[in-house]
């Protein structure tokens, strides 16, 4: 397990190989590698279901709603065709039209890009500017805000709004500009993403052609545009279906019906939860967001056996006095993901819900997945998942060392699934990733003699809210515009049904009056609801390294 590299120091660090070898990476579009994929299923058998009016989408419809969508797309209004380069944004909840929208894109040679639907318009407006957008997508309840958004970004994107049956509807459409009917995603004169669009004599490269693009904190800060490539895409889902394969078979089955509850916009339902579950031949039942009601009904009445859920939900289905054995007994696995899931509580979860329940680990950075867990090992995060390597190194003066068997370290890990870059982020990049190809997750861990992974603490700063990623900095930039404060922090404080919550600490200014409503409601005016600062704790200096860093860890023992 145990292997030795050369790293950019010019010394040799150990790094830690999966002990489930390695995969092969086609050289394939994300798009047309999952429409193959796709296309070997059962075409009559329902590919996605929405748990709430039962609409669905089969294995067979997928690829002629997807051509029908990108020829739509591919003539929306705009100064040119939508095609190689264009980014489209999807801003929109869970539904079955969501992964029609996002290879439509990528079939004409685009790139996706998705934000959190709870987004405020001032929040929304960031990432259209800063990804570039060409056209926006949407739902009919989110329209306002994103017309909002786009006249704030400047006004240059194109909206659009998620048709129902149909697939989208954008002002000005001109059906008759459309290609023809036998638009599809293999067509010979299309180039290799996906049978995109705009012909290319370029020799297609999946690992340099960039294909999505969310937003992540990453180890710090504000949100930024993660880069992956097909290349990134295709090899996460290879390796997480040979992860299963190799060792775990019995965790998911064809037969397996699947819950779609967590968000496809965020990089853990985009990957790891749809399109697992496209490319494997389950059903996956969708949810556009955890509502206790609908979530029980749902899991009862489609006999969901596989749950992909964060550690707030497991809680839930463990301890809340609503759910009922009758109402979940069809569930048989939980993968646990997002956020940690200490020892205790998921051993615990096992035994109330009655079923396995695992973890894996990842980052929007890793497409996502670099650990899972092949056992009941409880309170680790699992092992690497083939084609991986990880390190884990520990702060020595201006440089690093390797971590001592047994000692604690941040961990550092490589593999095809390892993004290129953070978008126009050069700072960032060099913040994150190594000549040599790791990724320094700013996450503190250990290794046992068993290849198990255990998250021990983060280094990272942000504060995770029901497994969403809250940097302390945005809120801590909006306090400070208000004007009776002169300085503010915010970390996260541990809560039983978020996992977190944001709470800030306040400095007034002298001779100033605010109350902790006032700053609160200033901040919620700002931010999705998930943001909001949930405690204030008025204090007389924020406590900071001889730098000016705020010591968070300070301020995060008066919680103990």
């Amino acid at each position: 397990m145990l292997t030795t590299i050369r790293a950019t120091a010019r010394r040799s660090i150990t790094t830690y190989a999966s002990q489930f070898g390695a995969v092969d990476v086609p050289n394939a579009s994300f798009t047309q590698f999952v429409a193959d994929k796709v296309a070997a299923h059962d075409p009559a058998k329902a590919m996605l279901t929405c748990g709430l009016s039962g609409k669905t989408l089969t294995f067979g419809e997928f690829a002629p709603r997807v051509a029908a969508a990108a020829a739509k797309l591919e003539v929306a209004p705009r100064d040119g065709p939508f095609g190689a380069g264009s980014k489209l944004l999807i801003h929109a909840p869970n539904c079955v039209e969501f992964p029609v929208a996002f290879h439509a894109a990528l079939a004409l040679g685009g790139v996706v890009s998705t934000s959190n639907p709870l987004y405020t318009a001032r929040e929304l407006a960031h990432q259209v500017k800063d990804a570039d957008a060409s056209h926006v997508l949407t739902v009919g309840p989110f329209e306002s805000v994103v017309t909002e958004a786009v006249a704030l970004a400047g006004g240059k994107a194109t909206v659009g709004v998620l048709g129902d049956g149909d697939f989208v509807d954008f002002a000005g459409f001109d059906a008759a500009a459309a290609p023809a009917p036998d638009f599809s995603l293999d067509g010979a004169a299309r180039t290799a993403v996906g049978g995109a669009a705009v012909p290319s004599s370029e020799p297609f490269d999946a690992a340099k052609t960039l294909a999505a693009l969310p937003y992540s904190s990453g180890t710090t800060g504000l949100a930024k545009g993660v880069m992956l490539t097909h290349g990134n895409i295709v090899a996460n889902l290879i390796q997480t279906v040979a992860m299963v394969e190799r060792a775990r078979p019995d965790l998911c089955t064809k037969d397996d019906t699947l819950l779609g509850l967590l968000p496809m916009f965020h990089i853990y339902g985009m990957i790891t939860i749809l399109h697992f579950s496209m490319i494997y031949g389950t059903t996956l039942v969708t949810l556009p967001n955890f509502e206790p009601e609908s979530f029980l009904k749902t899991i009862a009445q489609h006999q969901v056996s596989v749950a992909h859920l964060v550690p707030p939900l497991i809680l839930f289905l463990a301890k809340h006095p609503a759910v009922k054995p009758e109402m979940i007994d069809s569930l048989r696995c939980i993968m646990s993901g997002a956020a940690p899931l200490d020892e205790h509580t998921q051993k615990e979860a096992a035994e109330r819900i009655g079923a396995s329940v695992l973890q894996g680990y990842g980052m929007t950075e890793t497409s996502p997945v670099l650990t899972m867990d092949d056992g009941d090992h409880f309170g680790s995060a699992g092992k690497l998942i083939p084609s991986t390597e990880a390190a884990l190194m520990v702060p020595d003066g201006e440089s690093y060392r390797d971590a001592a068997l047994g000692e604690e370290g941040e961990l550092w890990c490589r593999g095809p699934q390892v993004m290129p870059g953070y978008l126009n982020r050069p700072d960032a990049n060099a913040e994150t990733l190594t000549d040599d190809g790791f990724v320094k997750t700013g996450d503190v861990a250990k290794i046992d003699a068993d290849g198990n992974l255990f998250i021990v603490d983060r280094v990272k700063e942000l504060i995770k809210v029901k497994g969403l990623q809250v940097a302390p900095a945005e809120l801590e930039g909006l306090l400070l515009l208000h004007p009776a404060v002169a300085d503010a922090a915010v970390v996260g404080e541990p809560d039983d049904r978020a996992g977190e919550k944001p709470h800030a600490f306040v400095v007034l200014k002298l001779d100033a009056d605010a109350s902790a409503i006032d700053l609160t409601n200033f901040v919620a005016e700002k931010v999705a609801v998930y943001k909001q600062i949930q405690a204030v704790t008025f204090v007389d200096e924020i406590p900071k390294s001889a730098s000016g860093k705020i010591l968070r860890r300070v301020l995060k023992e008066r919680f103990e």
